[in-house]
This record gives C-alpha cells, structure tokens and sequence, in this order.
C-alpha cells in the first residue's frame, strides 16, 4: 500500500512528459487553415464589439451568440481596387455599418487597403481621406525615406538569408511609399504589428490571399534553361492566405504564425527563427500582377486569333515567366499533409498575385468553416469580364467551398443578393463598383485604368462620391439582412 502513492505519482508524471512530447509544438507547422489564437483570443472579443455596433444600428437588444459574422471582401485592380475598398467602407461608415465586419479581406490592389488601414488605428474616413488620398496624388516614384540605409540593409538581408531580391519585393517599396512611408514614416512595419490592433477587437482582422505557384523553374544556368517545358505544362497555383496570426494554404491546410514566416523549417519543426519580411514586400507580392507566364498572354490575347497562334505556338502551356517571383522559405517541405496531394518541396515557396488565377476576389478566407462567415460583401474594383461571380461559383463547386449560385449577376444594377434563403452558404451581397461607374460615366473605364498609380484628389474623390452613391442604395437592404440573420441563428 505504501508504494501505491509513488506509482502514482510515477504514473501521472510519465503521461505528463507524454503529452508534451506529442504535443506540437507553438512554432510548428500545423495541419489547420484558421489558427487557434484567432478562434479563441481575437473573435471572441471582436464579436462582442460588433455586437455592440449592430444593436445600435438596428435600436434593438439580442443575445451576443446570435451575432451575424460579417466579412468585407476585396479584389484585384491595382490602386482602383485600393480606392474602391477604401471609399466602400466609407460609404458604410456613413451609413453606421464601417464597424460591424469580423474580418476583411483583399486581394492585389486591395490588400494594400486593408493592411496599411489596419496597421493606422483610425476610423476609415479619417484614413482614406487624410492619409491615403494626399499621398497619392504624388508620384508614384517619388520615394521618401527616413533611412535609405535601411532600405539597404533590408534587402541585403534577403540575400544573406537565401533569399533572392526580385521585382516584386522593389514594386512593393513603391507601393508602401505611397500607402504606409508617407504617413507612418517607417518601412519597417511588418503584418505581425496589426496584432496590437487586433488584440482588443477595435478593428476587423485582414486577411490578404495570393497563390504559390507549383511550376517556377529559376532560370540560373544553361541547364535550367532546357528544364522549362514549353508547350507542355501550364501554370498550376494553390491559394493561400497571410493574416497577422498566420501564414496558412488554404488547399493544402498548413499554417504557421505569421511572426514565423521566412524562419527556417525542418518537416515542419522551427529551426532558426528569423525576423517576418517588412509589409512591403508582403504588398509587392500580393500586388504583383506583372509576374504572368507565356501562357497567361496565350489565354488572354492570343487564343482565338489563328494568325497569332500559328505565329506564337509555344506560348501555350508555357511557364516561363519573365521575372522570378517573391519567395519565402517554403515551410511546408517535408510536412505530411492531409489532403490527396503533397505540397511541392521546393526550399522556396514562391508567391504571385492571386488575380492571376482562377479568380480576381479575395473569397476563400471566408469561406473556411472554422470562421462561420454569415454575411459576405464583396467590394468589386476589378476591371473583370461579368464572369468572375460564375468563376467563383464555379471553383467552389470544384474544391468544396460552399458559396451560393451566383451565375445570373447584374453587372449594371448598384449590388446583387445572392444565397439568402440557401441555409448551406453564406449571403453574399455584390456591389460592382468599376461596372456600375460605367452606367454612371461611359469614361470612368478608361480614366481608372488598373496600371493608373496616381490619382489626383479631384479623382479620388469622385470615385469615393459615385461609390458612396451605389452603397448607399443597399442601406435599406442590408438592414433587413442583419435581422433576418439575427433571427436565423
């Protein structure tokens, strides 16, 4: 009988050690999309804002649990879709609504948006008009540095972690310099800095989508050259998401902490903690629409035309890109998955603008179960054919993403409602915000190019007016909406 106590003690120590061994550990890769810090540390306490927010929207009292989950959705565009977001948001801030979104997402153009507006800490008109509307009206190339040196010293970095400095990382300078330097007067913020924002629930969490791409071949030698497989494989992308809590494929369901991303890994442990890039180069990859591939051109301008395609047969399936794309380590390299298919186990993980697959809008994020996304807006700035609503639908049928029909959408009317009475989707409401400016103005098209990178403050503001104009028209709406949701959960 005496010994009984120490077998126990012996007992509850071993299964202790046990648990921690299996355990994994904070760093590793996990075999997730949405991180557990996000689920249990950030959405509680930004729930109960929102909560707050619709009660008084609406001059009503309801139990927190039946808080609708709202989500601001942006897409490709260029500094238009930038503006779009910026001026949608605005809209819904006069309307009492800026404030009631769980998370935002972006997509090129419009994660420079939602990054450097949540990286301010201010109310989105005070932003938008104050900061990002006079900054750029400046040239796009009329860099301002505190510390050239530092800049230096950034990009030598890269070298001397392995890394290669590439167009995208000096297009994402650029960008920072316009939307982030010319107020913050720093480059060294990094994504992980929106956490202190986030850590009491004051502003919704962005997420900002971009795709790997499978079939990157670094042109570094003779022999690389005769590697590319002209004519045969076409370009092969695999979505992904970066937030401040995290770095995560949405196809593949790894993550990491976004503080870890471009840290050494080894199947998935932490071997060598580096320092996450600065913003800027995250905006440049996100934004890096140039990094296409010959069959890119094919698809776009060349299938169709016999001449050109007799001209220019091997541009069909080509890879060949001109430029090396932004690249990171590749944190998923010997890391067993749960899907079907391996991740690639390249040592670099290399990262284009998602506008360059399948879809133009940056929805994915929302749609993963874990975050139980109700309501989506999507703030269309792209220059898209009317298909993009059909391609989504379309891709999520294809990988199991539920998402409403959304195949008969009118581009010309000021929003679409799609999904309301299907239980198993979310509701998706559409504002084309560049296709409605065209009943508006026949000109708008072309004077809001998506290469356009200065914009005068007489046209930004504008555009804010026009699109303030089309959203204000859902104001109606959207209130039904909420309490119908409300009354539903």
């Amino acid at each position: 009988m005496r010994l009984l106590p120490v077998v126990t003690v012996c007992i509850f120590a071993v299964a202790i050690l046990s648990a921690t061994a299996l355990a994994p550990d904070d760093d590793d890769v996990h075999t997730s999309v949405v991180p557990e810090k996000e689920l249990k540390e950030f959405v509680p306490k930004r729930l109960a804002r929102v909560h707050k927010n619709i009660e008084k929207l609406l001059g009503i009292t309801f139990p927190e649990s039946k808080t609708p989950r709202i989500g601001f959705v942006g897409t490709g565009g260029g500094y238009r879709a930038m503006i779009a977001f910026l001026a949608g948001v605005s809209a819904f801030q006069d309307m009492g609504m800026d404030d009631i979104a769980l998370y935002m997402t972006g997509l090129s153009g419009s994660t420079w948006a939602i990054n450097s507006w949540a990286l301010s800490d201010m109310d989105i008109k005070t932003f938008f008009h104050d900061k990002i509307t006079p900054s750029i009206a400046r040239s796009f190339l009329e860099l301002k540095f505190t510390n050239l040196d530092d800049v230096i010293k950034m990009f030598q970095d890269r070298v001397d972690q392995g890394r290669s400095v590439t167009l995208s990382d000096a297009y994402g300078l650029l960008v920072a310099n316009h939307v982030i330097t010319s107020w913050k007067k720093t480059h060294n913020d990094t994504m992980v800095d929106i956490l202190e924002h986030l850590a009491e629930g004051k502003v919704a969490c962005p997420i900002s989508t971009a795709v790997q791409v499978l079939d990157y071949v670094a042109i570094e030698s003779a022999n690389d050259l005769l590697s590319l497989q002209f004519a045969v494989n076409s370009s092969v992308y695999r979505w992904m998401e970066f937030s401040p809590y995290s770095v995560a494929s949405n196809q593949y369901e790894l993550e990491l902490k976004g503080r870890n991303l471009d840290s050494n890994y080894k199947s998935g442990k932490l071997e060598k903690n580096i320092p996450p890039p600065p913003m800027s180069l995250m905006l440049g990859a996100f934004g890096s629409a140039f990094e296409f591939n010959f069959d890119w051109i094919y698809q776009h301008y060349i299938k169709g035309n016999p001449f050109l395609e007799w001209l220019l047969p091997f541009m069909k399936g080509s890879s060949f890109r001109f430029f090396k794309p932004a690249n990171f380590v590749n944190f998923m390299k010997g890391v067993e998955c749960q899907m079907s298919e391996m991740p690639p186990q390249n040592d670099l993980l290399y990262v284009v603008d998602g506008g360059l697959a399948e879809m133009n809008t940056a929805v994915l994020p929302m749609l993963e179960k874990e975050r139980e996304i109700d309501i989506i807006i999507v703030l269309n700035g792209g220059a898209d054919d009317e298909d993009e609503m059909l391609r989504i639908q379309k891709f999520c049928k294809e990988h199991g993403f539920q998402w409403p029909q959304t195949d008969k959408s009118d581009y010309s009317a000021p929003f679409n409602v799609f999904g309301e009475d299907d239980p198993n989707s979310p509701t998706v409401v559409h504002f084309p915000i560049n296709h409605y400016m065209y009943t508006k103005d026949e000109t708008i098209g072309t004077h809001f190019g998506t290469l356009k990178l200065q914009y005068d403050k007489e046209e930004t503001e504008k555009y804010d007016r026009i699109v303030a104009e089309q959203v204000h028209k859902a104001e109606l709406m959207l209130k039904k909406l909420l309490l119908k949701t409300i009354e539903e959960k």
